[in-house]
């Protein structure tokens, strides 16, 4: 690729904005990964597995459009593809992870995440009370148009394997020094020893921010449970041309036979999605910033490093996850257990004074005659 001087100056002032949050830790690292993928496929957990395990090896950027890099640079014309190749020209090892997730699950969970803020514009109380039956038609209503992308194919702009690897369970392909991989979710089980074998260092991989867990978790395990999938809907998606190429013929069938299917539903058209769409970003009061939801935030400092050693340690000993790696809790855990111990000094010595104030006091008699003193 070629670069004028303004365009490289221009990256690279893009690139140190985007790198300012990691504390020089890109300068430290040759190694590069972004996680650019679509929502709810599974990358949180990807990230902070990678970080826990190898966050001193690699720097990782986790996106799923341009917003964050036109936000972050305050500049419009600069892509995510533009960071990614300007790493790779200025010398960088880079890796680009791509996720495929089977459809029904993507869109439930896609649709889950903004149910909110998007689709009922309403708070998380309120949407409690629906009806699953009620909840079931949005949701079909707009089933067609929702999850479909496929970023490896659609974004990465580079050429497209005739197949999947379905051996190896992933597919990899080096263009011009940067390497794209695709993963699948359903494999997620063997994707530390996939990784492993990628990076060269250990990654075992942690499970979090599960749509289950959130404030509409039991609303979502109940529709998952009751959910009807109408049969034109299951028709379209095995003519899916995602499902066909990401799942041999075995796991078409498999995955298939397990979905209840019942009356056929007619859905918004384009126009209708396009207009539904518009109107739900129009009226929407929320935000869909999620913050604070990876395990480990990436932080490098002292403190952060000796958490996510003992987490490492904790997942060596088949222990799940419960502790976070957020380098101001640590900080405000830390002053907290300071003061505590503090407080508990300051108590033991008031206790010790409090004695020897109240200690009586005895006579003692010298050994030289009848002088008398007083101790305490």
């Amino acid at each position: 690729m070629i670069y004028t001087d303004e365009r490289l100056k221009e990256l690279a002032e893009a690139t140190d904005k985007l790198y300012e949050k990691t504390k020089g830790q890109h300068i430290r690292n040759k190694n590069i990964i972004f996680i650019y993928c679509p929502p709810k496929v599974g990358s949180t957990s990807l990230v902070s597995s990678i970080r826990i395990f190898a966050c001193d090896k690699f720097t990782i950027h986790h996106l799923h459009d341009d917003n964050p890099i036109h936000f972050i640079t305050k500049k419009n014309n600069i892509t995510i593809l533009d960071i990614i190749n300007y790493n790779n020209y200025i010398g960088k090892n880079v890796w680009v992870i791509d996720i495929y997730r089977t459809p029904l699950e993507r869109k439930m969970s896609e649709f889950f995440e903004f149910i909110n803020t998007t689709h009922f514009n309403t708070g998380n109380e309120k949407i409690k009370t629906y009806s699953i039956a009620r909840i079931t038609k949005r949701f079909n209503d707009i089933f067609s148009h929702i999850a479909n992308e496929d970023y490896y194919k659609e974004r990465y702009n580079i050429p497209f394997p005739e197949s999947f690897d379905f051996s190896k369970k992933y597919m990899m392909q080096d263009i011009d020094g940067v390497k794209y991989i695709k993963l699948r979710l359903q494999d997620s089980d063997m994707w530390g020893r996939i990784l492993t074998n990628i990076l060269g260092c250990e990654i075992k991989i942690i499970r979090e921010y599960l749509t289950e867990k959130k404030e509409i978790g039991e609303l979502y395990k109940q529709f998952k449970a009751e959910y009807v999938m109408p049969l034109n809907y299951l028709e379209d998606i095995q003519k899916e041309e995602q499902f066909i190429y990401y799942n041999d013929e075995k796991e078409r069938n498999e995955y298939t036979s397990k979905i209840k299917t019942g009356e056929n539903h007619k859905g918004f058209t384009k126009e209708e999605y396009e207009i539904y769409k518009n109107v739900s970003m129009e009226n929407s009061k929320g935000t869909t910033i999620i913050r604070g939801h990876y395990v480990d935030q990436g932080c490098i400092c002292e403190i952060c490093s000796k958490k996510r050693k003992n987490i490492r340690n904790s997942i060596h000993d088949g222990m799940l996850v419960e502790q976070k790696i957020w380098h101001n809790n640590l900080i405000n855990e830390k002053n907290k257990n300071r003061l505590k111990i503090i407080a508990l000094i300051k108590k033991k010595r008031e206790k010790n004074n409090n004695f020897l104030k109240n200690k009586p006091n005895k006579p003692k008699k010298t050994l030289g005659g009848n002088l008398w003193i007083s101790w305490k």
